[in-house]
Formats: C-alpha cells, sequence, structure tokens
C-alpha cells in the first residue's frame, strides 16, 4: 500500500475504534493539520485552534505529532488500541512526509528542464489565502532574479506591484481553491522592482488520496506584447483625437467598405450619428451625384488614391464635395490595405467663387453677353468644326451708328442703359444655337451655326430692325439708333479665326460707310 493510502486506513480505522465523526494528525509546534478525514482541511484547522476533541499523542519525538479525534463515542484517554493506532499514524506521517519531499525533489528536477519559468507552490494552509513557493526552476529565476533557496516558504505576494490587478488574482486563487486550472495576465515585479506583464496558466497537483499538494504556475512574459498593444492603442489614440480635432470631414472603412470611424466634421456634414454610421457601407451613407443625377461612388482603390467630386444633396441646401481616398498599408503586407480614409472636403464656397469667376472672365460685365475672350473662343471651335464637317457658319460684326454722340450728349450712364436695352433687344432676335456677344464700347458680334452668309442677312435684318425700332426718350429728346453690320463666312477653307474676324470687322466698317448697311462677302 502506498503511503498516504496507509495513512489514511489508519485514520478510517481510528475512527472506527472511537466511534468519532473525523480524524486529524497535526504537528503539535504549529498545530497544523498534516492528515485528515471525515472533514475539510478548514474544518480540521478550526477544530485545532478550538482546541475541540480528544487528543492521543503519537509518540514521535523528533517531529511530535498528536491524534485527534472529533465527538468520540467512547472514552479514549488510556485507550491502548487508539495509543497504539496513533503511533502507527504518526510514523505512517513521518515516511509518507519523506516520500512527499522526494516528490518534491523529482517535481524541481523535471521542471528544471523547461525552458518556460516554472513555480511551485504549497496550497495555503487553513487560515490563509496566500500560497508558499516550494520551488522554482533556473528560467524562473532568470526571469525575476530569485534563487529558489531564496523563495522557499515565502508568499506568493513579493511579486505583487501597486498595480498588480488583485481581482484577476482572487480570481486565480478562487479557481485553484475549487480544483480548476486556470489563466490569467498579471503585471508583476522583478527582485529589482522592474515591471513584467506575465501570462500565468497554473493547476493543481493532488496527492494520491486526492489531497491537494502544489499548485504549479507556468510563467510566460509577455511584456513585449502588452508594450506592443499599448504602443497601438496610443496610437490609435491619437488619431481618433487628431481625426476629431481637424476641420475636414474623415472616415475611415474597412477593406469590405464598411465604416468603422466618422469624424465629428463627416456627421456634421453628412447629418448622421455615429452610431447611426457604424458598420453601414459607405455608399449608403455618403450618396454623392454628378451632374447627370447619376451616382457618383467613392472607389477604394488597393493601388492609390482616388479623387472625385459630387454634389451632396440635402433638404437644407445642396453641397459640392470634393473627395479623395487613400489605402492604409501596414509595414509587413504594403500591397493589401487594412482599411481606407476618406476625406470629404466642403468646396461649394470654392466651386461657386471659380464658377463667378470664370462666369466674368467670359461675359461682358454690362449686359451679362459673352465678351470678346469667349467669342474668339467660340469662333475657334466653330472653325474647328467647320474643318471637319465642312460646316458653313458665319461672324457677323455688329456696330451702334453714332454712339459716341448719345454718351456726349446724354452721358454713360444713359449710354450704359441704352447698351443694356440694345443688347437685351438683339437677343430676342437670336436663333437658340447663334451666339451674340459683346466685343467692347458699341460693337457686338454674332456666331451663326450652319448657317451661310446669304441666309444670315435676313437674320441680321431683324437684328438691325430690332435695334432702329428700339424707342429712346431722355428729357424730352428722342434718340434715334442705327447698327451697322457685316459679315464673313467661316468654313473648311478659313485660315483662322483671326482672319474671319478680321474679315467681319472689314465688312462692318464698309458697311458703316455707306450708313447702317450690310455688307456681305462677295463669294457668299
Amino acid at each position: 500500500m502506498r503511503r498516504m493510502d496507509a495513512v489514511s486506513a489508519l485514520l478510517r480505522a481510528a475512527i472506527r475504534i472511537a466511534g468519532a465523526s473525523a480524524a486529524i494528525v497535526a504537528y503539535d509546534d504549529d498545530h497544523r493539520p498534516v492528515a485528515f478525514t471525515g472533514c475539510s482541511q478548514g474544518a480540521a484547522a478550526l477544530a485545532l485552534r478550538d482546541g475541540a476533541g480528544a487528543y492521543i499523542d503519537c509518540r514521535t519525538p523528533v517531529t511530535p505529532m498528536t491524534l485527534v479525534l472529533l465527538e468520540p463515542e467512547r472514552t479514549t484517554a488510556g485507550d491502548v488500541a487508539l495509543m497504539a493506532l496513533a503511533n502507527e499514524l504518526g510514523h505512517a506521517v513521518l515516511e509518507s512526509q519523506a516520500v512527499f519531499d522526494g516528490g518534491l525533489a523529482a517535481l524541481a528536477g523535471s521542471i528544471e528542464t523547461l525552458a518556460d519559468p516554472v513555480a511551485v507552490f504549497h496550497p495555503p494552509v487553513p487560515g490563509e489565502e496566500v500560497a508558499r513557493f516550494a520551488c522554482v526552476n533556473g528560467a524562473f529565476e532568470r526571469l525575476f532574479g530569485y534563487a529558489s533557496r531564496d523563495l522557499a516558504g515565502l508568499t506568493e505576494d513579493l511579486l505583487y506591484m501597486e498595480s498588480t490587478s488583485m481581482e484577476n488574482v482572487m480570481h486565480m486563487r478562487d479557481r485553484l481553491a475549487a480544483g480548476d486550472p486556470v489563466r490569467g495576465i498579471l503585471e508583476l515585479q522583478t527582485r529589482e522592482s522592474l515591471p513584467l506583464w506575465i501570462e500565468m496558466t497554473s493547476r493543481v497537483v493532488y496527492d494520491p488520496s486526492e489531497h491537494p499538494t502544489y499548485y504549479v504556475s507556468t510563467l510566460r512574459d509577455i511584456s513585449a506584447r502588452k508594450e506592443f498593444e499599448a504602443a497601438v492603442a496610443a496610437e490609435k489614440q491619437r488619431l481618433s483625437v487628431t481625426l476629431k480635432a481637424i476641420g475636414d470631414a474623415v472616415i475611415t472603412a474597412l477593406p469590405d467598405g464598411r465604416i468603422d470611424f466618422i469624424n465629428a466634421a463627416a456627421q456634421r456634414l453628412l447629418n448622421v450619428a455615429f452610431s447611426d454610421a457604424y458598420g453601414m457601407p459607405l455608399r449608403s451613407i455618403v450618396d454623392l451625384r454628378d451632374e447627370r443625377d447619376a451616382p457618383c461612388e467613392i472607389h477604394l482603390d488597393p493601388a492609390g488614391d482616388v479623387r472625385g467630386e459630387g454634389l451632396l444633396y440635402s433638404p437644407e441646401r445642396n453641397t459640392q464635395i470634393a473627395f479623395v481616398s487613400s489605402p492604409m498599408c501596414g509595414v509587413l503586407n504594403p500591397g493589401t490595405p487594412f482599411g481606407y480614409v476618406i476625406v470629404l472636403r466642403d468646396i461649394t464656397v470654392q466651386v461657386r467663387l471659380t464658377r463667378r469667376l470664370a462666369y466674368e472672365a467670359s461675359h461682358d460685365s454690362l449686359t451679362r453677353l459673352p465678351n470678346r475672350r469667349r467669342f474668339e473662343e467660340m469662333i475657334e471651335g466653330a472653325l474647328l468644326s467647320a474643318k471637319h464637317s465642312r460646316a458653313v457658319h458665319t461672324v457677323a460684326f455688329i456696330d451702334l451708328d453714332r454712339f459716341k454722340q448719345v454718351n456726349d450728349s446724354f452721358g454713360h450712364e444713359t449710354g450704359d442703359r441704352l447698351l443694356r436695352d440694345v443688347a437685351h433687344r438683339m437677343s430676342l432676335n437670336v436663333r437658340g444655337n447663334d451666339i451674340l456677344a459683346r466685343l467692347g464700347g458699341d460693337e457686338f458680334a454674332m456666331l451663326l451655326h450652319e448657317c451661310s452668309p446669304t441666309q444670315a442677312e435676313r437674320v441680321v435684318e431683324k437684328i438691325r430692325q430690332s435695334v432702329e425700332s428700339l424707342p429712346v426718350v431722355y428729357n424730352g429728346k428722342t434718340i434715334v439708333l442705327s447698327a451697322s453690320i457685316g459679315l464673313a463666312a467661316l468654313d473648311h477653307r478659313s485660315v483662322s479665326a483671326a482672319a474671319v474676324m478680321a474679315e467681319a470687322d472689314k465688312a462692318c466698317y464698309e458697311a458703316k460707310g455707306r450708313t447702317h448697311a450690310t455688307t456681305a462677302p462677295e463669294n457668299s
């Protein structure tokens, strides 16, 4: 029979002889239970503390021990059988303790071969919660700076520091007390008080009587991992704070296009709450349209940035948006994005300003007609189409006769008002695809698309009649206007836009010489 089995059998025999409820063997020096049957270790410790039960000396002089019988039904004092049994129990315990010590030595030898730090603990004795070191291996000594002989008998809490999570510690203690294996992460300290993040896996080792003998804990230093996790968390926090602070609308999306962050500026721009946008497809939150009201999707390209513009409709106003999407790639996988950053910028004001400046650069501020620069660009375009399609167009120069006298007699304010009225009157007689422009002063011009000079004469005649029929009365005086008009063909034979305009200008000058007439080229 194994030694601990012998101890258990002798304890059960003592219970039968004395008619007791439990039997305990305890050391005399510290009243610590060594073996027990019929009660728990805690109950045994309480009984010894309170002096309950009948005591019988085991007569082991080197290591004094006592047999304690709880609630015996017979008198035990002087009982020869019980005294002999107590003596046998004492020697059996000593023999089993020698085997126990030999088992610890064997265990210490086995853990020494392991690369990971390992610590063996004595389970807490009754009345204590903290386990005590039995031995550690060389890897533990190198990591923490404690030798096994330095730690023997000391409690585990010497490794704890102020920042150690006692909640995790108590959880692990409770699991081990229940006999369950447990894993946890604790912040511990070395002999030099250097902090270490440790992942600890602990299990209970039992003796043959199923009593817990040791706690064996395997430790793994995860400080580098925790530092990396802390750095990543800090970087993410800095990024989050930065994205929240910047004025542009910023969205981050996962590779599949689902939103995982949207800053305050984007929430305001898109009129959406973070909770409503999180996890949603990007296209369902950012619904941009192009000038034809077709969907303008923001493409997420792993190869690089994608830029574009679109119109964002809302009940309050329509917003012109410029966007850029950029892939976010890690160092180890530069070609495989782990997400995308999308920046949205409200460019409504800039677009309106640009359009206004472009309009003002190409239109006459007084009449709102295209100016000379814009008209010349249109002539260039018409010349290209004429050379490709052999279409015939006509350019007309219109000059208001004696307009200088109007300015001299009635002032420039009246002259400006008259120019606006004349421009409006001429516009009413312009065909839908033709262009009327003001070149400057009292000079106007027309581009008549797909219209020969002969056909153009009928059109410009209506223009002249509209000018001459315009009633102008100022301070009781009537101003009668007239116009001289010159025509020039624009076709595939035309040398340049400048040449065509010069020809029309010359024809207008000749018509003015004949007094508000129309002059067309001879080959028209």
